[in-house]
Order: structure tokens, then sequence, then C-alpha cells
């Protein structure tokens, strides 16, 4: 289940923000006003008990902004923990280093609409084999 964000877990996310903020704001500046084949992406939105950098409901895609903070022990063991936890809700979640976005900027578009096309299809999948297994019980 995707929660909405709660304004106490506001300095969790503050937390979060601050190694990945100058790549952060410019992906933000390429995905804001559905930018993106129109798709609305939501900035540092919970789901759950965690914190994604982006976040586009239509397509179910997370977007993660990875820093050099991650290949500590503590933050590894989260990292594992979230994708678990995304990937048994059904979010696609894209990882990109944030020295990737400084470096790549517009050309990352096309790797983010690759990764928005796979989760639409998986979702259409999942949809239809649901059907499926429902019309098999009867």
């Amino acid at each position: 289940m995707i929660t909405k964000n709660h304004k106490k877990q506001n300095k969790n996310k503050n937390d979060h923000r601050a190694g990945t903020k100058n790549a952060e704001t410019y992906l933000w500046i390429l995905l804001n006003n559905k930018k993106l084949r129109g798709n609305k992406f939501i900035r540092h939105y919970q789901i759950g008990n965690y914190f994604v950098d982006f976040y586009c409901p239509d397509t179910g895609l997370a977007i993660i902004i990875d820093t050099d903070e991650l290949y500590t022990d503590f933050h590894l063991e989260s990292y594992v923990e979230r994708e678990k936890y995304l990937e048994s809700i059904g979010v696609n979640t894209l990882h990109i280093d944030s020295k990737t976005v400084m470096e790549e900027g517009k050309l990352l578009l096309a790797r983010i609409i690759t990764e928005q096309s796979a989760s639409a299809i998986c979702e259409s999948l999942k949809i239809k084999i649901n059907y499926l297994e429902a019309l098999s019980l009867n």
C-alpha cells in the first residue's frame, strides 16, 4: 500500500535531501509540470516508511538518486530493505547516480521513458494474469 507524505516525518525527508540537492533539483526541472510524456512526478514522496526522490503514480515508477553515502553498512542495509519493500508492493525503481544526473541531463530522460514503459507493461500483465486466475476459479 502506498501512503501519502506525513508532515511529522519531514525531518527524515530533509536529511535525505541534503546529499542529492543539486542533482535532484536539476532532475526536477526536467520532470516537473508533466514534461515527460504528460506523466506527473511527485518529488520527495513517501511510500510506506521509505522516501523516494520522485514518484510517478501513473506508472508506479520511483526514481532514487544514489549518492556515495549509500555504500556505508548502515545505508546499504536500509537500501536493501527499501528495495524489497518497494518490489513487494509493485513499485518499479530506477536508481540514478547523482553524477550521472549532472553529466547526462536530458539524455537521462530516454532512460526514464524506457523504465516507465516497462513498468506500465508489467502492471498490465499483472492485471491480465489476475483476471485469468479469477476466470479459472469460476
